[in-house]
């Protein structure tokens, strides 16, 4: 055997085996190739990766270890050959696919930087990409040039399935059980499986190009950032468990194994073989997923006709196994959910083979190349979106809002990407048909074979899965100044026939007898856990100095109470006759108020037309339309209320900019001698003689001095609400007062000071979006194109919920 050569399987066991039953403690031996592959001639299992030319090569791209803090192995007689039930088969085992996918994924980003997106192509082909110029010489080819870590054969201690997020972001809290990609270390690990110890993940391939999928996606989401010089960094999983992009992360993670090897099935050995009841009411819950519908594994129903598709929202709860007490049970889990994704590529990837007479592995190749598009620019935070967008000065943006940071140090275009604009089924589909178009669908392009692929192709499709969410490409971007200028290409009417668009005006706060407006959180042990939680993955830095850190207010009579921190689950219902699905609700600051006398007014201009004029309502009588100025009613801010902005480097912007502020959502109801109007908090803190350092925020923050939203935990997610219900009923744990059923993607965090005076009222004004909504995301007034970025900074692209409440001691 030759220097640098070994062994490794090929492909999972069964596949090489053909074998379904294959038992575990099959001698692995029997399923290797007789001659030898190269694995690496480097003395340990680390490789660099090339770039292109003298830039963007990374010196160890990858490396591959047993697990945190072991010693890498070294090669024997400098060969890499080793028994199959040995750790260290196990690991050149996981080092060569990685290897594989790693270098076909440079390959392939190489080719379309050089033959589409370098700045001169781009120019002439007219095509505006979204691959900065600079990939390659700031190595955000890779990361900034990051070692990304495997440990291949992880051993170190016990753990369980239902390890928690926080403890997957760190490998040493992991234990046998492992596999996953951890975003915080840039690692993965891969341990064993469950229910049966002999089994190591690491020799299901699929897994591997899994995982690997889920650090592409990290990868390619920072190609602008770090050529951008951004610090802050954009993730595909930003915010919990339970959310669209969660979703689209496992499907893309699906589709990147087959990618690798064009087979229906991923993870046969490691979670397939192996299948174990998961409660007493399931029948058998295998971790194994097919990725199109002509896999056998589909229950009945479902094939690849155009009307049984994975259609979105419909199959948001499906599972391809069935439960034996009640298979009507809602279940909602990320990877069964994301299989809309993987089926919708899949799909693709074979239209593409008939359509324009190629290969499979070159379909794969083009697919490759329009998420590398569709990633860098919905994860860019530095708002350009494109290095050609920004041709006569730097307020060209348009994704993300702006690339300023608030006075927590946080970007504006963080705060978009997490909670305004934020990776969703409907947005993924518009930016990755975009770049369909731009690649393949162009009459001018000759990449289908020497001709172009038809778009019509692409909006059928995605209709067949739900995803045609979007009347227009929005290829003029959301710049503030010209979002609704320049080329814009529509989606023929004709193609929309199975995606459902539901009016905003359709969901509304709860108001049948009988049923809560809203499920309140406030039992000590469960708050403290959940905001310890999200400190942990970074979601909220602190809570307020005047809340005990130990949580003693919370007194668990499921009320708002003085001194607590709760968790405020709003509970909305759908009066449609649709599924509605990714229902987000805001509890931000945004532009709603008007500084009258420095005094925040709430304006009543919206369709809430909340509160009357009598009621204490901004003064809106000066106001003209079409003539609107900032702080008027009718003026969204351009820069979310950024005060430090410096408006030299935006010669669009005026001085008044900064004078127009947000308001956080909360006002509080005042009563007077002869009258009761709603005011802002600085006006109850004023009446009840608070001082302003006791303030939540100090005294730099007076109007939101006694509640306010969490900052990081001031948005919640629900998944769908099925017509004529509320979420609750929806997943069938009804109007549950004690919360059972919920988790903490389902609520808003607030802090309430103890100073709150008992038996205040407060409305807060919260904003409602979701996926499938019809006007969230674009305006119909300027041809359905997408909403300038700046005006989710206002009540447009929402539907505004006022919840008021008493808070009671």
């Amino acid at each position: 055997m030759a220097v640098g050569y070994g062994r490794y399987l090929h492909d999972n066991p069964i596949i090489l085996s053909e074998n379904t039953a294959l038992p575990s403690d099959t001698d692995l031996s029997t399923l290797l190739k007789s001659e030898a592959d190269f694995i690496t001639s480097n003395q340990y299992l680390r490789e660099d990766c090339a770039g292109n030319g003298d830039d963007g090569n990374i010196t160890d791209c990858f490396e591959v270890r047993p697990s945190t803090n072991a010693d890498m192995i070294t090669y024997t007689s400098e060969r890499w050959a080793f028994e199959t039930d040995t750790t260290e088969f196990t690991q050149v085992n996981n080092f060569s696919h990685l290897k594989n996918i790693i270098t076909r994924f440079h390959e392939e980003l190489l080719d379309l930087f050089t033959t589409k997106a370098q700045p001169s192509v781009a120019a002439s082909l007219n095509y505006k990409s979204s691959l900065p110029s600079n990939l390659y010489t700031t190595k955000a080819n890779w990361y900034g040039g990051e070692t990304l870590i495997s440990y291949a054969d992880y051993s170190d201690g016990i753990t369980t399935s239902s390890t928690t997020d926080a403890e997957k972001s760190d490998p040493e809290k992991e234990g046998d059980y492992c596999g996953h990609f951890s975003s915080a270390t840039f690692s993965f690990c891969f341990g064993t499986n469950e229910e049966i110890s002999n089994v190591k993940i690491s020799h299901d391939s699929t897994v591997i190009y899994h995982e690997f999928g889920h650090a592409a996606s990290k990868i390619m989401m920072n190609f602008r950032n770090i050529a951008g010089g951004i610090l802050q960094r954009s993730e595909i999983s930003y915010a919990g468990a339970r959310e669209d992009h969660a979703s689209i992360n496992e499907g893309i993670a699906d589709w990147f194994s087959y990618f690798m090897n064009e087979r229906s099935h991923v993870f046969e050995w490691a979670f397939g073989t192996f299948c174990y009841p998961t409660s007493d009411t399931a029948e058998f819950y295998c971790g194994d997923r097919p990725v199109s519908e002509d896999d056998e594994s589909h229950l009945d129903g479902i094939s690849t006709d155009i009307d049984s598709r994975l259609k979105y929202p419909d199959y948001i709860f499906y599972q391809n196994y069935t439960l034996k007490d009640n298979p009507e049970t809602v279940s909602i889990d990320i990877h069964y959910a994301g299989m809309t994704i993987s089926h919708f590529l899949v799909a693709l990837s074979k239209d593409l083979v008939a359509t324009c007479e190629i290969e499979l592995e070159e379909a794969n190749n083009t697919i490759l190349h329009i998420l590398n598009e569709t990633y860098a620019e919905i994860g860019d935070l530095t708002s350009m979106g494109s290095d050609q967008s920004a041709s006569d000065n730097t307020a060209e943006a348009s994704i993300n809002m702006l690339p300023e940071e608030d006075k927590d140090g946080i970007l504006l275009s963080m705060q978009w990407f997490q909670k305004l604009t934020p990776i969703t089924f409907r947005s993924f589909s518009q930016i990755f048909a975009k770049y369909t178009y731009l690649t393949l669908g162009k009459s001018s392009n000759t990449s289908c074979n020497g001709s172009y692929y038809n778009i019509d192709n692409v909006e059928k499709l995605l209709d067949s899965y739900g995803l045609l969410l979007f009347r227009t490409y929005n290829l003029n971007g959301s710049n503030f100044k010209n979002a609704h200028e320049g080329d814009n290409l529509s989606v023929a009417d004709g193609n929309r026939l199975k995606s459902v668009l539901i009016s905003k005006d359709l969901i509304k706060l709860e108001d049948r007898e009988s049923k809560n407006e809203a499920v309140i959180f406030d039992k000590g042990d469960n708050m403290l856990a959940i905001v310890e939680s999200k400190k942990q993955i970074g979601s909220i830095a602190q809570i307020s100095s005047q809340i005990p850190s130990d949580l003693s207010y919370n007194n668990a009579n499921g009320k708002i109470s003085p001194g607590e921190i709760v968790g405020v689950a709003i509970n909305l219902f759908n009066t449609s006759n649709s599924r509605m699905a990714g229902i987000r609700v805001l509890a931000n600051d945004w532009d709603h108020a008007k500084t009258d006398d420095s005094k925040p007014k709430p304006c009543n201009t919206f369709d809430d037309e909340w509160p009357l004029d009598t009621e204490g309502a901004a003064d809106t009588s000066d106001e003209t339309e079409g003539s609107y100025q900032p702080n008027d009613c009718g003026y969204i801010t351009r820069i979310h209320g950024n005060q430090e902005l410096d408006l030299n480097d935006y010669p669009d912007l005026d001085d008044d900019e900064k004078n127009d502020k947000v308001h956080p959502i909360c006002f509080a109801q005042l009563i007077e001698e002869d009258s009761t109007r709603w005011a802002g908090q600085d006006e109850l803190r004023e009446q009840k003689l608070v001082e302003k350092s006791s303030c939540l925020g100090g005294e730099d923050s007076t109007d939101d001095c006694f509640i306010r939203a969490i900052k990081g935990a001031d948005y919640s997610w629900h998944w769908a609400i099925d017509p004529q219900m509320s979420w609750g009923e929806t997943i069938k744990i009804g109007d549950d007062t004690n919360g059972n059923g919920y988790d903490a993607s389902n609520m808003i965090l607030f802090e309430v000071s103890p100073d709150t005076p008992p038996g205040t009222t407060f409305n807060c004004r919260f904003r409602v979006s979701f996926t499938n909504c019809d006007e969230c995301f674009e305006d119909k007034d300027n041809d359905y194109d997408n909403w300038a970025d700046y005006e989710f900074s206002g009540d447009k692209p929402f539907k505004v919920i006022n919840y008021q409440f008493q808070v009671v001691d």
